[in-house]
């Protein structure tokens, strides 16, 4: 059993779209990342390490302290760009580093196009959200995720204590325009959920459920293809203290 608060949606999202980006950074032919690493030679106590194109960060595939690999949650955390913490990408270590500690990330960034003379990131291929049906097909390859929380009571919920139990529905959809490029993403999608499927920090346990056969998206120009990957991850468990000072007379 998988006990928590409280499910916060907002971190789910952040650590499965991470993982969907760093996982299908390759197959992207639009030229819209680029994969660097970056070595930091640590101060006494220092914590946080801003990244060089923390502006621009998509995700972070591994850390690794003094050579050995480090765990995201467990032993760091980092920040996108414009999240409330900060306004550039870095690492957050748990644990202060010592002196000359060794920090190596990878991670990727956004390229960039100009404007009449500004600078500005390339949209990217993975959103915690679905695309728009007003894109052009320039804008795909494109990888959409959706969470559904249905939850329903886990327990007698006596005593201080509310109990409800969840399956989470988590929801890939993938946007491409020809089935090879569809085919090729839905296998290494799958193939990766199911060799992770218990390295996530905001969950011990997620597994593909389904893959959708290949439609025709609701894209206004009829050239996308599309597909779902339906994953669960199943058996999560929120323990939430009432507040008694609000209560309904008919049920005392």
């Amino acid at each position: 059993m998988a006990k928590t608060d409280f499910i916060d949606e907002i971190d789910l999202k952040d650590e499965l779209v991470n993982f969907i980006r760093w996982t299908v950074f390759s197959l992207d032919d639009k030229n819209r990342e680029t994969r660097t690493t970056q070595t930091f030679d640590a101060t006494s106590s220092q914590t946080d390490f801003p990244l060089t194109y923390g502006t621009r960060l998509r995700f972070v595939e591994s850390v690794t302290l003094n050579g050995v690999p480090i765990l995201f949650g467990d032993d760091y955390d980092f920040t996108f760009p414009g999240s409330n913490r900060t306004n550039t990408g870095k690492i957050i270590l748990n644990v202060a580093s010592t002196l000359h500690d060794a920090i190596v990330v990878i991670y990727g960034y956004a390229n960039q196009y100009n404007v009449n003379g500004v600078a500005r990131n390339k949209d990217a291929m993975v959103y915690p959200d679905f695309p728009r049906s007003d894109l052009s097909i320039s804008k795909y390859p494109r990888i959409g995720l959706g969470i559904g929380l249905p939850r329903q009571p886990g327990g007698l919920s006596g005593g201080t204590q509310n109990v409800v139990k969840t399956n989470i529905r988590v929801s890939v959809i993938i946007l491409m325009e020809n089935t090879f490029l569809l085919d090729t993403f839905s296998k290494t999608l799958n193939k990766a959920f199911m060799e992770y499927a218990k390295k996530f920090y905001n969950f011990r346990y997620i597994i593909p459920e389904n893959t959708t056969n290949i439609t025709l998206s609701e894209d206004v120009t009829s050239d996308v293809l599309a597909r779902n990957i339906d994953l669960i991850i199943p058996d999560r468990y929120e323990f939430i203290t009432y507040a008694w000072g609000i209560k309904n007379e008919k049920n005392i």
